[in-house]
């Protein structure tokens, strides 16, 4: 054996472990989003049981999966455009305001 060979050489690393699972919980996100959508409307229902707390957190999972999927090209290509970039972000920092707005000063 050369090079720095071992006997484990077919074995993977936790890194590359870590990437492969997420490469593919990345490349199958639209299928488990369609899927939960399709369900939804077809058997409301059968999500009764998520509350506020945990529709934060499905949210923040689907941000995540999104934002995995990014690259540094797409980023590019959105600063590229500063009219644009410009409309989504002051109507997202709106929001954000009104939220603070709503929870804080409203209730």
């Amino acid at each position: 054996m050369s090079n720095g060979e071992s006997g484990n050489a077919g074995a993977r690393s936790i890194q590359e472990w870590v990437e492969v699972v997420g490469d593919a919980i990345s490349t199958t996100f639209p299928l488990w989003v369609t899927i939960g959508c399709v369900l939804g409307l077809m058997r409301p229902s059968s999500f009764n049981w998520v509350t506020d707390k945990l529709s934060i957190v499905g949210l923040s999972v689907i941000m995540l999966g999104m934002g995995m999927t990014l690259t540094l090209d797409d980023i590019l290509s959105a600063l590229s455009m500063p009219k644009k970039f410009y409309l989504v972000f002051s109507f997202n920092i709106r929001l954000v305001f009104v939220y603070f707005v709503v929870v804080y000063v409203v209730s």
